[in-house]
């Protein structure tokens, strides 16, 4: 061992230093030459640098000596095993520096033992290389023949090389990590912030540049809440969750142009440098599949942070203390240094820079090159006082004027730029890791570099396992059709030079034969100077999306009950059976059925036995039907048929005569037995029409009238059915939108006292006032009452009647009783009374305004019910008038029996008194037979003077009709009242 360290021994150490300041360098080589020199400067029999690995062993990265390749990875290891119980081990495990006597050691089964032995080596010492932040990385280990033990002053000097070499280590690691963490961010197609607790945007990657429409720049001066649509406390909250616990959520963002997309956000918060920070991953839900991979961008963007970079220089005269006289400074080296140039001119360099003492070697530089003439590139350099903090880069050499010259370099913005791209590597590393979508790097030839957890996921292959190894191994992709292999996105963008999509009705079958639908798209990766280096590629299952599409394209098509197609696939077979006809001049049949009566199976047996009836009866009509005719669910209990090639009208009656007598067959129904029938209507093409329109009205209209005629029994279309039919249709379309379109209105028709001669009621009567004109109630009352539109209709006059004679009462008009006419199915709703009843609390009017009219086949229907709303209506104070009084068929045992208050006689019974004396006599025996009963009478219809006379001779009650007034609009009668006329002038 030698006694002094020489001159070759510090070299070693400014070549580490030098090192350091490169911009790129050989890290084995410089080992190994860092070995090398130790071994000749120290003259020891070995030296080797081992790098611990997590697996407990310890990998040789650089040797040095002639019995150098004795010394194997595997013999040494660093963990608590018998193979770590070594100075090597020992030194990693504990952090300090390890001074063995290999003498001492008896283990004759430890290999690295054995060879120390056969070497005649005694002694060890182990220098743990540790990194900035306490991790050993890995160990320098020197070998001696001597005995006596290495004096502490040198394990200092040695360990101040360490320090270096946990530099260099650190450099070697951190540049590999930065450049592919950034790399993979700036390919990343979704949007990511880094935010502050204030809502400030630290960072952004080029995805938000391009979502949003600002600069990096301009996103780094902007708020959280400037990019939000929401309420800033509302943001504020939502901030606070995300920072606490994470939240995924959906919002509005705001583009530079002003234009609003929606997005999906997922934050997370955490701490980085010590500080809160919030980073959100912002999907753009408008349109997932638009991807801007501008690698070129992302590689240029740390561009410039040496471009307008100025040079400092400071010219030095060296004094007899070994300083050195500042002789001259310029205006860049004032900005450098941060001082004037009158305030350093004749100052020493420790004087003004007092620091330099502790910065580095620069004062050394300074004294070999004064000394021997020789210039120097002083290695980065980082200088701190109380006024400033930079780091630089210095080259120096002596002018025969003997003065020495340092030309030096701010690379202060290059060091801070490091370390903002190591943050963004980290930025990236932690994004891609958080991304809900699958991704993989290739290298330039499409073996895999990097895969996320959602790739591992989806592929079955975890990302050690599939380093290496070609794409198309880990992601196995076929036609869903074919079966085929799929072609290779990567290849097809690496050849291309363009982003490529994954083609339609693609599966990726992962390492465990699993098969799933995927989406996705490959981007190339460029270099500086636009060659691909490699290509990302993007993708996500859809499996769940296709199944999802699958089920709503048969629900679009197919009767999801009877699995027949429905309306809509119907509609289009039959445009393209129409046009297959008109070019072949073939003739087709259309068939529509309706079943019979099947309102009346759900309303009695349930739904669940209808929905079965209308499986089975589809089984049936299939069944009886040929493979080239299609059968349709058309909706309801209906169902359409296209008879294709039809040779003659005969064979169509024939099928049709099967389906009907096939259908009328018993059904056996959860233990029950049903008899049915079908109603169909048959046209032909093109004698009954050239569209589909036309074939389908017709077809519809045949079937109406087979319906109406009874039902059990096929019609084929016969152009005179039209007329009837198709106005009553017309007329049915029209009443269902009457109401919608606010085209009833009631007029009110005077009802006066006998006596008095008084206006003391009205009647409300319904009219409709539709685009063609006035429609009289004769021409839609039976359609309304047919197709149950009566009871929405009769609800509303009931309510419109009772708002006009609330109205009138607020507006100060005398009090009258509005009577209204009621229908046999609105009679006998079950609610029909709660229904009357809401609507007087509504307007808060009293039950005495109302009088009830229904006509005498209306009470009769039902005796027993009619009885029982009746009293409810009476009881509540309302009246009840039999109306039409005459014209039906009462009983006068029902008519004793029943609560009733007022009888009117209708006008057929009054027309024509004076001539006719049979009307004569049986309107006096109504009017006898009501005072008898003690019940009111009001007679219709009144026309003419003499009946009134007749009338009053009779003691009638009251008496409405064209005599005194027609029925008028609200506004008309409100005019009577303001006038305060009477209705009735004459006696």
């Amino acid at each position: 061992m030698p006694k002094k360290l020489t001159p070759k021994f510090f070299d070693i150490l400014d070549n580490v230093k030098q090192n350091l300041t490169c911009n790129s360098f050989d890290f084995s080589q410089v080992m190994s030459a860092f070995c090398l020199g130790l071994t000749e400067s120290l003259d020891c029999p070995c030296v080797w640098i081992g790098l611990k690995e997590t697996d407990g062993t310890i990998t040789c990265c650089a040797k040095a000596g002639d019995n150098s390749i004795c010394l194997e990875a595997n013999t040494m290891r660093w963990d608590d095993a018998r193979l770590g119980q070594n100075p090597a081990g020992l030194a990693i495990r504990t952090g300090s520096v390890q001074f063995s006597d290999l003498r001492g050691i008896h283990d004759n089964h430890c290999p690295w033992l054995f060879y120390m032995k056969k070497l005649q080596i005694n002694t060890a010492l182990a220098l743990p290389i540790i990194c900035s932040d306490e991790e050993v990385l890995g160990v320098l280990v020197i070998y001696f023949r001597d005995i006596e033990g290495y004096p502490a002053e040198k394990i200092r000097i040695l360990e101040s090389f360490v320090s270096q070499l946990s530099l260099l280590l650190e450099m070697e690691k951190r540049s590999e990590r930065v450049l592919r963490y950034s790399f993979l961010a700036e390919q990343s197609r979704d949007i990511f912030l880094f935010i502050r607790p204030d809502g400030t945007i630290v960072d952004a990657n080029t995805a938000a540049e391009k979502a949003y429409g600002y600069t990096k720049q301009e996103l780094h001066t902007m708020n959280i809440f400037d990019l939000r649509l929401d309420n800033n406390d509302f943001v504020a909250k939502q901030m606070d969750s995300a920072a606490s616990r994470g939240i995924l959520f959906e919002t509005y963002h705001r583009r530079k142009d002003g234009s609003i997309f929606p997005v999906e956000v997922s934050s997370k918060g955490g701490e980085f440098k010590g500080g809160p920070l919030l980073l959100s991953v912002i999907r753009d839900i408008t349109d997932r599949r638009k991807i801007e991979n501008e690698l070129k961008d992302s590689e240029e963007r740390f561009k410039g942070i040496f471009n307008n970079m100025s040079d400092g220089v400071a010219v030095y005269t060296a004094d007899e203390y070994g300083d050195f006289i500042f002789e001259e400074y310029n205006k860049s080296a004032e900005k450098i240094g941060q001082i004037k140039k009158e305030e350093v001119i004749g100052q020493s360099l420790t004087a003004v820079f007092p620091g330099v003492m502790e910065s580095g070697n620069i004062l050394d530089s300074l004294k070999r090159v004064w000394i021997t003439g020789q210039p120097e590139h002083c290695p980065v350099l980082r200088y701190t006082d109380k006024r400033i903090s930079r780091w630089t880069e210095n080259y120096i050499f002596k002018l025969t004027s003997g003065e020495v010259v340092n030309v030096f370099r701010d690379i202060t913005p290059q060091k801070q730029a490091e370390e903002e791209l190591w943050n963004a590597k980290e930025h990236a590393h932690v994004t891609l890791k958080s991304i809900g979508d699958a991704v993989i790097t290739t290298d330039a030839l499409g073996n895999i570099g990097f895969m996320n957890p959602v790739a591992e996921e989806l592929t079955g292959w975890k990302e050690d396992d599939a380093k290496g190894l070609p794409l198309l191994t880990v992601f196995c992709i076929i036609n869903e059709f074919t079966e085929l292999p799929a072609e290779d996105p990567v290849e097809k963008c690496l050849r291309t030079g363009r982003v490529v999509g994954l083609a339609n009705h693609t599966i990726l079958i992962n390492r465990s034969g699993e098969r799933k639908h995927i989406e996705d798209s490959a981007s190339p990766i460029r270099d500086r100077e636009g060659n691909s280096i490699g290509a990302v590629l993007v993708f996500f299952d859809v499996s769940e999306k296709k199944k999802l599409l699958n089920e709503l394209n048969y629900l679009a098509k197919y009767d999801s009950l009877t699995g027949l197609p429905n309306r809509v696939t119907f509609h289009n077979f039959l445009d393209d059976v129409l046009n297959d006809s008109k070019d072949s001049n073939k003739q087709f049949a259309l068939f529509f059925i309706d079943i019979d009566r099947f309102k009346f199976i759900n309303d009695n047996f349930g739904h669940t036995i209808g929905d079965e009836l209308l499986i089975k009866i589809s089984k049936r009509i299939k069944f009886h039907l040929g493979n080239m005719d299609l059968v349709c669910r058309y909706g309801g209990d209906e169902f359409a048929i296209i008879i294709n090639h039809v040779d003659n009208q005969e064979m169509v009656f024939e099928k049709a005569e099967k389906l009907i007598k096939s259908c009328a067959e018993i059904f056996y129904m959860q233990g029950k037995e049903l008899y049915i029938s079908i109603s169909m209507g048959i046209a032909l093409f093109p004698t009954h029409g050239k569209n589909p329109d036309s074939l389908i009205k017709h077809a519809d209209l045949a079937m109406y009238s087979a319906k109406r005629s009874g039902g059990n029994k096929y019609n084929i279309y016969i152009s005179e059915v039209d007329s009837e039919i198709f106005q009553r249709f017309t007329m049915l379309g029209m009443l269902n939108k009457a109401l919608e379109k606010g085209e009833f209105t009631l007029y009110y028709q005077p009802q006066i006292d006998l006596t008095t001669n008084k206006m003391v009621g009205v009647e409300a009567l319904l009219r409709w006032f539709s685009p063609n004109g006035l429609i009289f109630p004769d021409e839609y009352i039976p359609f309304a009452e047919e197709t149950d539109l009566i009871i929405p209709i009769g609800d509303w006059v009931i309510k419109e009647a009772c708002r006009q004679c609330k109205r009138w009462m607020d507006q100060g008009y005398l009090p009258i009783r509005v009577a209204i006419n009621i229908s046999a199915k609105q009679f006998y709703q079950q609610d029909f009374v709660e229904k009357i009843t809401k609507i007087l609390d509504q307007y808060q009017l009293s039950p005495v305004m109302l009088t009830l009219e229904i006509t005498e086949s209306v009470a009769m229907q039902n005796f027993a019910s009619a009885s029982l709303i009746i009293n409810k209506i009476i009881n509540m104070g309302m009246q009840i008038a039999i109306d039409d009084f005459g014209t039906g068929y009462s009983s006068l045992s029902y008519l004793a029996n029943m609560n009733i208050n007022c009888l009117k006689i209708d006008k057929s019974m009054i027309q024509n008194l004076k001539t006719e004396e049979k009307k004569a006599k049986i309107t006096t025996a109504i009017v006898n037979l009501a005072k008898i009963l003690q019940l009111e009478v009001i007679a219709e219809g009144i026309e003419h003077e003499e009946d009134i006379l007749f009338l009053k001779e009779l003691h009638c009650d009251k008496a409405q009709g064209y005599y005194f007034s027609k029925p008028l609009p609200m506004e008309e009668i409100e005019r009577l009242w303001i006038e305060a006329k009477n209705y009735m002038n004459r006696s």
